[in-house]
């Protein structure tokens, strides 16, 4: 990696996450919500971010992801976030100085919370060295968290992508990676998603100070920075980790709309619920189990204001509905609205018999729902005892729950068993936050693929938790030295986790320093990653400008083509339905029409449990033996190949 290459990423990331502060700072500015400091910068950076998202998705809806014009908005916004940036810290300055909790005043337990908080920073400098300042190489990652932005910045707009479901899908954060990629940067789109970790660590010192005590806050950033998820995907282009911004937000100001009544504090929660709900499908679920906390406590003001001989203020609750879900709904309808003009279906390709959907069938609905059910994760029985056995494998058994690491660890898993115990002697943001907890758990699991990764947004609630649980024993235990040693336990218990520690972890640090130090290129980094690169590579510099590459069988990971492309995916597309198709020649028509020049192949990983494989995988080969003529192969299987204007009679395979 090239000193130049590193000071454009870091600024474009800096001039990016600068822009929320800046963008938070005028939105947030009508709310009134009188929260100064380094919280009241949080609030408005960890928004101004989402909003961001919303505004770039609103310019490239309307075709006008120029360039030019993005130059012009988004350092104008780092002006102002770095001007709110200064304000927010001269204020901290000023205010009173609060000291560390009584408890933790001496040496002994504050070292050891020392040794947490910097178990958590370096935890952080792994993520960013080994993941982050790296050419983007997952799966996902190149098939569409990038792959999508890219399409949408080289046609300067929002466009709907017909051979990928998950480009009708809410996509804030991808709308962040969009201006990264416009100003030339992947590095720059993996740092943001690094950025907003940083910033849930931030905001779990923060909250944790605020709302419990600064033990609790150290705790929780060493638990949270330690989960195995985290440190898998909080530094690139994905979006289940940077989620739990938002929900640590709505978390926060939906506790000081009940401490206060104050309408700001309940708006800024509907905009969290409403950004988590336009990053992620799954995330409606928040805005949903904040609504319905909403609703609970509303019902009981209601019966205090009744049971006190009072009138009960209905126009105060029609009120507090109408703002969360209204304000909610602004947000992440853009979305939704897309995706039914595009496909017809709000949830595209889910529901389909609900809603049903273009460029899709029920054929469509049911691979992409076996698929899920069973290739990522073990089937588990979607009932008391799957999901009793689902919290079994979070724990002991993390493999069945899919890749990337996907599981929270024990300790913050067992966090939420612990604190639903502790829950008599609970506070109420505790108390909120194990209802989300445990609601999106349920949710997770009933509704949506046993992936360990989407239920990552609520780690930062449940390091929380389980920071309070550590610091309720602690209070239990009156000497420090006692104190002390149960920390240290907790150190112990961490120190698996930790990267610099875990040997396999280390391992993979050590295999990013030749690529880090410049003594291996970028090309040389992808060659020894991905395993069709040279395919990549020979389309991008072999093939004419107006080539059309369709790619199978489930090769989809089109980022780094620099060619038109369709994906021929069995299971992640319709356009083209494989058994359908009586012959080759009457795919090779069917491909003329979609304008397609020339076939990718790249086999080394095939699903075969589809109803139609073996006539789908057949008419593959058969198309690849009579209907075109090999241009290039890469040796493990994989080949490129262009189409003819004809099939050769069976038979004759050339």
């Amino acid at each position: 990696m090239t000193i130049s290459v590193l000071l454009a990423s870091l600024l474009i990331a800096a001039a990016i996450q600068l822009a929320g502060p800046g963008l938070g700072w005028l939105a947030l500015r009508p709310l009134r919500l009188g929260e100064a400091g380094l919280l009241g910068l949080w609030l408005r950076g960890s928004a101004g971010l989402g909003l961001l998202a919303v505004l770039t998705l609103l310019i490239g809806m309307g075709g006008l992801l120029h360039r030019w014009l993005l130059i012009l908005l988004v350092p104008g916004l780092a002006l102002l976030g770095l001007a709110a940036l200064v304000g927010g810290v001269r204020a901290h300055l000023a205010g009173p100085r609060q000291p560390w909790a009584p408890q933790a005043t001496h040496w002994a337990p504050r070292a050891t919370l020392l040794v947490l908080l910097a178990l958590g920073a370096s935890s952080l400098l792994w993520i960013l060295l080994t993941h982050s300042l790296a050419p983007p190489i997952d799966w996902d990652v190149l098939a569409y968290h990038l792959d999508l932005p890219k399409r949408y910045v080289a046609q300067q707009r929002i466009v709907y992508v017909p051979d990928n479901p998950s480009s009708n899908w809410p996509l804030n954060l991808e709308m962040l990676y969009s201006l990264a990629l416009l100003f030339g940067s992947d590095i720059a789109a993996q740092l943001t998603t690094l950025s907003m970790v940083g910033l849930i660590a931030g905001g779990l010192l923060l909250v944790g100070r605020r709302l419990l005590d600064d033990r609790a806050g150290a705790i929780a950033l060493a638990l949270f920075l330690t989960v195995p998820t985290v440190k898998r995907l909080g530094g690139v282009a994905m979006v289940d980790a940077a989620l739990g911004l938002f929900v640590l937000g709505a978390a926060y100001s939906f506790e000081r709309w009940l401490a206060e009544r104050r309408l700001g504090w309940l708006a800024l929660c509907a905009i969290f619920g409403g950004l988590a709900a336009g990053s992620k499908l799954t995330g409606a679920g928040f805005a949903i189990l904040y609504f319905l906390l909403l609703l609970w406590e509303e019902g009981r003001r209601l019966w205090r204001e009744r049971t006190a001989g009072r009138r009960p203020d209905l126009v105060g609750l029609l009120r507090h509905t109408l703002l969360y879900g209204l304000l909610g709904l602004a947000l992440v309808g853009p979305w939704y609205l897309r995706s039914v003009i595009n496909t017809g279906n709000p949830v595209f390709p889910f529901a389909y018999h609900l809603f049903g959907g273009r460029n899709w069938d029920e054929l469509g609905d049911e691979y992409h729902s076996h698929m899920l059910e069973s290739v990522f994760t073990a089937e588990m029985p979607r009932n008391l005892i799957g999901l009793t056995r689902s919290y079994y494998a979070m724990i002991f058994e993390p493999s069945l729950l899919g890749g990337y690491r996907g599981h929270l660890g024990p300790l913050i898993t067992l966090g939420l068993l612990a604190g639903l115990v502790a829950l008599p002697w609970a506070p109420r943001f505790i108390r909120h936050s194990l209802f989300v907890a445990a609601g999106f758990w349920l949710l997770w699991f009933f509704l949506t693929s046993h992936q360990a990764r989407f239920v990552l947004p609520l780690a930062p609630l449940l390091a929380l938790i389980t920071a309070f649980v550590i610091v309720r024993l602690l209070d239990l235990v009156h000497r420090p030295a006692l104190q002390a040693a149960l920390l240290a336990l907790l150190v112990l218990a961490v120190l698996p986790e930790w990267p610099w520690y875990n040997t396999g972890e280390r391992a993979l640090f050590r295999s990013r320093v030749a690529y880090l130090s410049g003594a291996q290129s970028r090309d040389a980094f992808l060659d020894a990653t991905i395993d069709a690169m040279p395919l990549f590579r020979y389309v991008n510099t072999q093939l004419p400008p107006d080539a059309v590459v369709l790619l199978v069988p489930y090769e989809s990971r089109s980022y780094y083509l620099e060619r038109a492309y369709l994906w021929g995916h069995p299971i992640g597309q319709r356009v083209i339905r494989w058994e359908q198709h009586e012959n080759a020649e009457a795919l090779l028509e069917t491909l003329h029409g979609l304008g397609v020049t020339h076939v990718l192949e790249n086999p080394r990983w095939l699903y075969t449990d589809l109803r139609y494989w073996e006539q789908t995988r057949a008419l593959m080969l058969a198309l690849e033996a009579r209907c075109a003529d090999p241009l290039f192969r890469d040796g493990g299987g994989g080949a490129v190949f262009v189409l003819r204007d004809v099939c050769r009679p069976p038979g004759d395979a050339g």
